[in-house]
């Protein structure tokens, strides 16, 4: 249950930066690496908090 969780949580996180991304029409690119770098961050905090 817990990565369950903590998937759907990643995946939030980096679909809302990929938001961000197309709302401040930043390059794809940039975008790409913005994504991959909150999946990072976000599974590293996870897994410190649990």
């Amino acid at each position: 249950m817990k990565k369950i969780v903590s998937f759907l949580l990643v995946f939030i996180i980096a679909l809302a930066v990929g938001m961000a991304g197309d709302h401040f029409e930043i390059n794809r690119y940039v975008k790409y690496v913005l994504m991959i770098a909150a999946i990072v961050l976000t599974q590293n905090m996870i897994r410190r908090l649990m």
